[in-house]
Order: C-alpha cells, then sequence, then structure tokens
C-alpha cells in the first residue's frame, strides 16, 4: 500500500488467534516520512469458515488495543498530505480482512498535525479513543458504532500564536452517514 514496515514484535498466537504489534513503525515508501509508530498493539481475529473448501480467506478484526500510538499528519504549502502516496488496494485477494464489526480502542495517542498552507500547527495529547458497535447482532452494512474520544494537554497554533492547553471530550455514535454527537466539551 506504499508504506514500510518495522517492528520489535510481530507475533501471531492460535489460542486465542491475535496478532501483536511491539515498537512498530510504519513510513511512507517513498519519502521515508514517519506516518505513524505503535508502542503496543493486540489484534482480536477470526477466520472466517475455516473449513470451507476455498481459495481465500476472510479474516475478520474482531478487537484493536493500542497502547501508545504517534501519528504525524503533515499537509505541504500545496495542501498535499504525507498520507498520499499510500494507495490502498480494493481487490479480492487470497485473504482479506474485514472489520466492520471490531471493537477499538486506543489509549496514550498523539497526534502531531502541521498545514503549511494555513500556518496551523497542532498536537492532540493524551488521546483515549473507543469504538464498538452499538448492536452486533445487525448485519454490518446497517451497523451503528459508539464512540467516545477523549484529549489533554492539546495545542493549537495559527500563524504562530498559540492556544494551550485544550481538553476536548467527545462522545456519541456513528455510521456511515455521519456521526450524532451527544456530549461534546471543549476547555481552554
Amino acid at each position: 500500500i506504499g508504506m514500510n514496515f518495522d517492528a520489535d514484535v510481530f507475533r501471531v498466537s492460535v489460542a486465542p488467534l491475535q496478532l501483536q504489534l511491539k515498537n512498530a513503525t510504519f513510513n511512507d515508501k517513498i519519502t521515508g516520512d514517519k506516518l505513524f509508530f505503535i508502542t503496543d498493539a493486540k489484534f482480536g481475529l477470526t477466520v472466517q469458515n475455516l473449513y470451507d473448501w476455498q481459495l481465500s480467506r476472510d479474516i475478520s478484526i474482531d478487537t484493536t488495543d493500542v497502547d501508545g500510538a504517534e501519528v504525524w499528519v503533515k499537509f505541504d504549502k500545496n495542501g498535499r498530505s504525507n498520507f498520499a502516496n499510500l494507495k490502498f488496494v480494493e481487490e479480492e485477494t487470497r485473504v482479506n480482512f474485514t472489520y466492520s464489526s471490531v471493537k477499538f480502542s486506543l489509549k496514550n495517542g498523539l497526534v502531531h498535525f502541521g498545514d503549511l498552507s494555513r500556518k496551523i500547527d497542532a498536537n492532540a495529547k493524551n488521546i483515549v479513543f473507543s469504538l464498538e458497535p452499538e448492536n452486533y447482532e445487525v448485519p454490518d452494512e446497517q451497523k451503528r458504532y459508539n464512540f467516545n474520544f477523549n484529549s489533554t494537554e492539546s495545542n493549537f497554533i495559527y500563524d504562530g500564536n498559540a492556544v494551550e492547553p485544550i481538553d476536548i471530550r467527545a462522545k456519541g455514535i456513528a455510521d456511515e452517514n455521519g456521526a450524532e454527537i451527544s456530549e461534546l466539551n471543549l476547555t481552554t
């Protein structure tokens, strides 16, 4: 997909079926720019129709637990993102991953944001984020997801003028059409 990947630990266990990453770095394959870093992550997996006779396999990523992640989002003076070189493959392959029923949790997250054309810099610190289907029983295309986002001691800099510290809390329900935010608190 246009990314280089390196990790101290990349391990798959069978019982339970789980992928574990430790100190994983993801860089743009062309520019070498760092895109994100994961300190520790565990992915709970299920192989769909394990014993069916078929040439391809669907693997469901049921749970994702990340403790420590750092992401760099940058836009140059022409508005081009540091993620612009990534190519996401949509075609069916021998192993296909599905994420639609995922339960996701992140703690100890940090996002660095920079936009040269708009003179914006920001750091979202101490991020805690969770996402979980509201009802696991409905078909995937109808699923709605409860989300909860917190960030503390963050900052926002526009044209050299800083606002800090910033704390954000948001809760709600999201689906493919958008989100209903039930709580949004922003303090500085």
